[in-house]
């Protein structure tokens, strides 16, 4: 949430923090950016890049993301006092100037800037210093800072020093033909990467060519096929297409993909086919890791990063690049020169981040910053991936980050084995795409449509308006033939046939109907306000029917927007998830009604499971009736419930929080027999809708 962060996503956009300042102030709408955490928003960036969308709205999403960020953590749900006066490097960035404007609603008086924004604090010292009348000379200065101690060597490192690792890298084989070569194609686009294979009918890998995706996948599949053009060209006959399951949508139509399988599948044939004896591989990439336990050929167990891509490649270049360090080669050079190894952790890339820092401030040597931050890779992968599961003997190294020899080191030292690298690791999932089809084919014929099929895709984006999300989907056309990707919910990309797109039935839109119904009735006492927020939207028919069975009526707020977002980011008085902040909004927009008594949001301890077992809510869940009632206590009513208790303690429980009403018990009760009945007529309209739609053939 600082101008680090921007200069460090202006360098991923390959623009400097000028060009990328203009972007996002002239930029017509911005793109949909997480801003909780630095990593997340790099993904999504990323993720944007990929549907297409256009590199000057994704500037300004960042920017936003940056001033929500800003009035989440520091004002606390506090109004924003003005005039104000923005200070700081980021002042003088225009995109974020902008998003400050329109994240407060300000206008330009009531935010103000100067060109020397980021000498505030300096010029602050200064005053300082001539108010307390003292003076120096500079001679004294340099003297102080020469004499200030450097940095203090830990001489007890946790990690022993790095030693070179006997694993080798081989690269990626080039094949110049003057012969016919039949050979099956291997794809495996990436976020970060989208490589490419060429495997003889024997398995050879023949070719391999390893490109940078850039958020351009369609482009980058052209740079694949110049290349494999160039060096085959028209002595190539290719036998089958094997493609991973991220790029199916585009090698499908583009290239005529004959086979996809998954990530994981074309990683355990990848490693196979080098290490038929290994039982354990590593995959880190560019964004994501992956662990697969293999036993006969075949994943036994496998994980993946749960949250953000922390701990990955694109980590260690991002460093690399700040400490002024090559990534291949120079990297690995130098962190092997460490003995004495830093500890930077391993939680989260933001915190090593920020322990980098501090150690460059120290005067730390630089070997000991690398060796320890390819600690800190290995150490956050058997952590948070790993996890606890077993670990073989006999382990492949594969991915990008299995090319910098520092990383091995660091993980023949702390699990005290050996580490085979693939010797191809780059691009490992093209080639176990390229296997599963040399698997599958059996000498049936390809449906490739050529080298030069991709030059003649036209790609266009769209805004699909068919919910809040509103994606940016991205359309790929090659004569009749259409895919799509970059809908969340895959509304374009499920069915695809000769351009035209089936479509099942909207179960979403059909369940949020459902919902709907359940509100209303007669106000013969008042009416309740319920956010459509959390569980209150699953457990909708009970709190609408206990309120309709006791005489109010129940009012839905308004469905979940961004505006919406923006009204409960500014009342909130803690950093929370997403949905949590949304509530805010919709108690806001409940409140600003006219003719609602009171909202309803209960504080739910236990529920039962979808076995009948005793589950507990999550704790923002159990609490957010309060973090809410900070800046509206006086309209809600907030009863602190479970509902898998026995039925007396609940009733109780209601009664009290509804004293002013003077139900009785058996009111009470009443009203909850029918909110129970209610929520399983719910439940089994569900089941039997799902049901009839699984028997139908799309």
């Amino acid at each position: 949430g600082s101008g680090a962060f921007l200069e460090q996503q202006a360098t991923r956009l390959d623009v400097d923090i000028e060009r990328f300042s203009a972007m996002a102030a002239d930029a017509s709408r911005s793109a949909t950016i997480a801003g909780r955490c630095a990593v997340f928003a790099k993904s999504d960036m990323i993720h944007q890049q990929q549907k297409g969308v256009l590199l000057e709205e994704i500037a300004y999403g960042l920017c936003l993301a940056l001033a929500r960020n800003f009035q989440a953590n520091m004002l606390r749900g506090r109004e924003l006092a003005v005039p104000a006066l923005f200070i700081g490097g980021g002042a003088l960035n225009s995109g974020l100037y902008r998003a400050f404007l329109e994240v407060f609603g300000l206008s330009g008086k009531a935010l103000l800037r100067f060109s020397a924004a980021q000498f505030f604090a300096a010029h602050g010292v200064a005053l300082g210093a001539l108010e307390a009348e003292k003076t120096t000379s500079v001679d004294d200065v340099v003297g102080f800072l020469e004499r200030s101690p450097g940095f203090k060597k830990n001489t007890k490192s946790k990690y022993l020093a790095l030693r070179p690792s006997d694993a080798v890298d081989e690269g990626e084989p080039m094949l110049s033909a003057s012969s016919p070569v039949l050979a099956y194609l291997g794809v495996d686009v990436g976020s970060v990467s989208t490589n490419l294979c060429l495997l003889s009918s024997q398995g050879e890998v023949l070719d391999a060519i390893y490109l940078r995706t850039r958020g351009d996948p369609i482009g980058t599949l052209r740079e694949g096929m110049a290349i494999l053009r160039d060096r085959v060209g028209e002595h190539l006959s290719v036998l089958g297409v094997g493609t991973t399951g991220s790029g199916r949508h585009l090698a499908g139509t583009v290239l005529g993909a004959d086979v996809v399988k998954n990530e994981i599948t074309c990683q355990v044939l990848g490693a196979w086919h080098v290490l038929p004896q290994a039982d354990t591989i590593f995959e880190i990439g560019g964004q994501d890791s992956k662990f697969v336990s293999v036993k006969d050929g075949h994943a036994v167990d496998f994980a993946m990063n749960k949250i953000c891509a922390a701990g990955t490649g694109s980590f260690l270049e991002e460093q690399s690049e700040t400490l002024g360090v090559a990534i291949k080669g120079e990297f690995a050079e130098l962190a092997l020169r460490s003995r004495n190894p830093l500890d930077l952790g391993s939680q989260c890339t933001v915190f090593v981040d920020t322990e980098v820092v501090n150690a460059c401030q120290e005067g730390a040597p630089l070997p000991d910053i690398l060796s320890g931050l390819a600690y800190s890779v290995a150490r956050n992968y058997l952590d948070r991936v790993v996890a606890g599961r077993t670990i073989g003997n006999e382990i492949v190294f594969q991915g990008g980050v299995a090319s910098n020899s520092a990383v091995v080191s660091a993980f023949e030292t702390l699990l005290a084995k050996p580490i085979k690298v693939h010797p191809q690791n780059r691009v490992s999932g093209a080639i176990g795409a390229a296997l599963a089809a040399k698997e599958q084919m059996q000498g049936q014929p390809s449906r490739f449509r050529g080298l030069n099929a991709v030059d003649s895709v036209d790609v266009r984006t769209f805004e699909c308006k068919a919910c809040s999300n509103m994606c940016q989907v991205s359309r790929a056309r090659l004569g009749e033939a259409v895919t799509f990707f970059g809908d969340v919910c895959e509304r374009y990309t499920a069915r695809e046939s000769k351009g035209q797109v089936e479509r099942p039935p909207d179960l979403f839109r059909e369940i949020e109907e459902l919902l709907d119904s359940y509100a209303g009735g007669p106000a013969t006492l008042g009416v309740a306000g319920i956010p459509r927020a959390l569980t209150m939207m699953d457990l909708l028919p009970f709190w609408a029917t206990l309120l309709r069975s006791l005489g109010f009526r129940a009012v839905l707020s308004e469905p979940s927007t961004a505006p919406l977002l923006e009204v409960g980011t500014r009342r909130l008085t803690a950093e929370t998830c997403l949905p949590v902040k949304l509530v805010y909004g919709h108690v806001a927009s409940l409140m600003a009604q006219e003719g609602i008594d009171f909202v309803l949001l209960p504080s739910i301890m236990e529920i039962a499971d979808c076995y009948g077992a005793r589950s507990h809510m999550c704790p923002f869940e159990e609490t957010v009736g309060f973090m809410v009632g900070t800046f509206a206590a006086d309209r809600m009513v907030i009863p602190t419930v479970t509902l898998y208790s026995p039925r007396p303690k609940l009733v109780r429980k209601l009664r009290q929080k509804l004293s002013t009403y003077d139900f009785s018990e058996k009111q009470i009760s009443e009203a909850l027999d029918a909110a129970f009945a209610a929520q399983g007529e719910f439940y089994e309209k569900l089941r039997n809708r799902g049901a009839e739609v699984l028997s139908q053939d799309f």
